[in-house]
């Protein structure tokens, strides 16, 4: 919370004054008095305190973390089973829960009603509902639900690596029951639910109607871009009322600040996004949002180039930015897509890049908010513990 210098001083006495005044006396019957050094010792520490809470506002927009907490994101969004639980209006009598369309939708977009302001939005992610749906009753299970998020969420490299990993018979491609052990490394899921998914949506995609043919990483990357697509179509149509392909940049900046869910945005991207409103930045077409998108998911790599260069104590300006992206071997946003973030994350008018608030906000888009599962590390000696406490066991 910011507050300002004129509204802290019309505040009234709030009504602990009154109970610290109670306890002054009460102390000064009991206590001795004070001597000179004890009295400017307490005057000191109080001015101290004043002078403290006078730069409080100050200190706590400086130290502000770039990642919204834990305690400040929303409990619906730390991970996919609290996300599902929210938004699941169907509850059966055996307590099973499952997502209608709506339910679906609000899920992906993260809507902060669990009905939605728009009922076009589930038009538009109707055929993606249909391949999540893998026995196509019409509502998703958590098992469906999870599938797609993790799809969604994980980083492609891992998803790169798992593809490596599992790939026993070095055939550049993995078969159903490979394809669901790397799922299962890759997300919360024991096993159970993906075996569950056997036999139709997104699986049926990947591995064929009965599931015998193998999937190499690249078929697997374009049916999950296409997913993404989809979800970004989604998000995007939320400004574009009128369905003309473009939104204005104000709407633009709105939709990219609007991913700080749980927390203040910083007063310098408030105050440009009123100036945006009616500015001369012209319309954002859809391709935008997607090169977007595009660029983020390689959010890490552009952060490391960024910083070895503003190491030197260089600002970041459009150019450097641009170099960024290229020096990593990726397609560069075009001009005026650079101008809009600057646009956005310039803090001081100076034509540099906020940089930490631009990939913070950005990494919390790509991964939908949630919060990655720290993987417990065993050390050699815990190991060896274990393994002969397993044998003595089976004796």
């Amino acid at each position: 919370m910011f507050i300002s210098a004129s509204r802290s001083s019309s505040w009234r006495r709030p009504q602990h004054t009154i109970y610290a005044q109670f306890a002054q006396r009460t102390w000064s019957r009991v206590a001795p008095q004070p001597t000179y050094f004890t009295r400017r010792g307490m005057m000191l520490a109080a001015s101290g305190v004043v002078a403290g809470m006078v730069a409080a506002p100050t200190m706590f927009v400086c130290c502000r973390p770039l990642d919204t907490p834990d305690y400040l994101l929303p409990y619906y969004l730390r991970n996919n089973k609290s996300r599902f639980s929210r938004y699941a209006s169907i509850r059966k009598k055996n307590g099973n829960r499952y997502m209608t369309a709506e339910d679906f939708v609000c899920a992906l977009l993260a809507t902060k009603e669990t009905t939605l302001e728009d009922p076009r939005a589930a038009e538009d992610l109707a055929a993606l509902f249909a391949a999540t749906d893998a026995n196509q009753d019409g509502k998703l299970s958590f098992s469906e639900f999870n599938f797609l998020m993790t799809l969604l969420t994980t980083k492609p490299k891992d998803f790169e690596v798992a593809f490596v990993m599992f790939d026993e018979e070095n055939k550049s491609a993995l078969t159903l029951p490979q394809f669901t052990r790397a799922v299962t490394a890759l997300s919360d899921d024991d096993g159970k639910s993906m075996r569950s998914l056997a036999g139709g949506g997104i699986l049926t995609k990947l591995f064929g109607t009965n599931g015998q043919r193998a999937c190499s990483y690249k078929e697997f990357r374009q049916v999950v871009e296409q997913l993404q697509l989809e979800v970004w179509k989604a998000e995007f149509l939320q400004f574009d009322k009128k369905r003309r392909g473009v939104i204005t940049a104000e709407q633009f900046g709105q939709l990219i600040a609007g991913q700080m869910l749980g927390s203040h945005l910083p007063f310098f991207i408030v105050e440009n996004l009123r100036r945006l409103k009616g500015s001369e930045s012209g319309t954002v077409p859809f391709s935008s949002w997607v090169s977007f998108h595009k660029i983020m998911r390689h959010a890490d790599d552009i952060g490391e180039a960024i910083e070895l260069y503003t190491a030197s104590g260089a600002p970041l300006k459009k150019r450097d930015f641009v170099r960024a992206m290229t020096a990593k071997g990726l397609t560069a946003l075009s001009d005026a897509e650079v101008t809009l973030v600057y646009a956005l994350f310039d803090k001081n008018g100076d034509g540099s890049l906020e940089y930490d608030e631009f990939i913070s906000i950005m990494k919390e888009k790509i991964s939908y908010h949630t919060r990655e599962k720290e993987r417990e590390k065993v050390d050699l000696f815990s190991r060896t513990i274990n393994c002969i406490a397993e044998v003595v066991d089976s004796q």
